[in-house]
């Protein structure tokens, strides 16, 4: 028995070697050879969560990935790329979304007030006066089917238009929750300069009595007998802004945080007057709805009383840097929001904005 023993040990002892080899190749034949099924089936479950570069036959996920990351952002078309940009930056700064019942009556009335609803097409557009809202209110008409071409409409009626602010609390929260809704910004003092020459330098004559006037008799040393409220100086206007309240401004040059209320409200597309005729475009073809309505061009209207740049320096150059300041500070909100560089005297405006 024990002769037995010890030559059974002796020759298993010489069958190891050979045991081990064999192994050893049956799993390097394995890996090689045999693994394809399960490596694909591995694939198919990394990929319900997220795209892989492996050179495997497999359709990538629709499913998009969670908000935020850089993969994402390339993964998008540029403009829904560009929107969450932006919507991340005004995360930022509002911080977490409040309510919009946070919001005083008065606030939520004119904000309200500023969105026109087209209920065909289940859309809500908040116009900022002085940032193509004529042209946009123009769209929104064509879309109601209240006209067939922008191009038939020569003046803008308000009675045209559904306001938020005309629907119940009930028939509102819908809207907001469940709509399309969008706005378009400019750069802000762009947008001051264009509202003042506007205003005050053409043929607006009840926007000259109500605020040209005093405007006038309050930062004019000499103030004519019967001002007419015509030729407000851009220093003048700068000096009634930086000593009014925002809530008490005009709706042509209130902030757009105040007007729209982006902290309150998800735009779901936030246009840039600065690149408007590609973006009205992009926003309208997103939509769908291009076989419809066309963004239009530039009335000849605004052409023949534009500002030359010269003309715009030599305006900018008489405003103190004082006055500079105080409203350049009024409206750091909307130049943070919207991704404008805030200047920090008016020559470095000019410098970046008038050629």
């Amino acid at each position: 028995m024990t002769n037995f023993t010890m030559s059974q040990g002796t020759r298993l002892r010489r069958c190891l070697p050979l045991v081990i080899v064999a192994v050893v190749f049956l799993y390097v034949f394995y890996i090689h050879y045999g693994s394809n099924s399960v490596t694909e089936h591995s694939v198919v479950v990394e990929t319900k969560d997220k795209e892989i570069s492996a050179p495997v036959n497999l359709p990538v996920s629709d499913e998009k990935d969670t908000p935020g990351t850089v993969e994402q952002a390339e993964e998008l078309p540029s403009y829904l790329a560009q929107q969450r940009a932006r919507n991340v930056t005004i995360h930022e700064i509002c911080g977490p979304k409040r309510s919009i019942r946070t919001l005083t009556t008065t606030q939520t009335m004119y904000l309200f007030k500023h969105m026109i609803v087209d209920d065909i097409h289940r859309l809500i557009y908040c116009y900022v006066p002085k940032a193509a809202c004529a042209n946009w209110k123009r769209v929104m008409q064509v879309l109601s089917g209240k006209y067939s071409r922008v191009e038939d409409i020569h003046k803008v009626d308000h009675t045209d238009f559904s306001f938020l602010s005309s629907y119940s609390p009930e028939e509102i929260d819908y809207r907001l929750n469940n709509y399309f809704k969008f706005m378009f910004v400019r750069h802000p003092l762009d947008r001051l300069f264009s509202a003042w020459h506007n205003k005050f330098h053409e043929s607006f004559l009840d926007m000259q009595k109500k605020y040209g006037v005093p405007i006038v008799k309050q930062f004019r040393e000499n103030t004519p007998a019967d001002p007419k409220g015509d030729d407000v100086t851009l220093v003048e206007f700068f000096k009634y802004l930086a000593g009014t309240k925002t809530s008490q401004f005009n709706e042509h040059w209130m902030p757009f945080v105040e007007l729209c209320q982006p902290c309150y409200v998800d735009y779901n597309y936030i246009g840039m007057y600065e690149d408007l005729e590609n973006e009205a475009k992009t926003m309208i073809d997103h939509l769908k709805l291009s076989d419809k309505v066309t963004y239009p061009t530039r009335q000849r209207y605004y052409d023949k009383n534009s500002v030359s740049e010269e003309t715009k320096k030599d305006e900018w150059h008489k405003v103190s840097p004082e006055s500079f300041q105080e409203v350049v500070k009024k409206y750091a909100t909307d130049f943070g929001l919207f991704g404008y560089p805030l200047p920090e005297n008016i020559e470095e405006y000019i410098s970046e904005r008038i050629q």
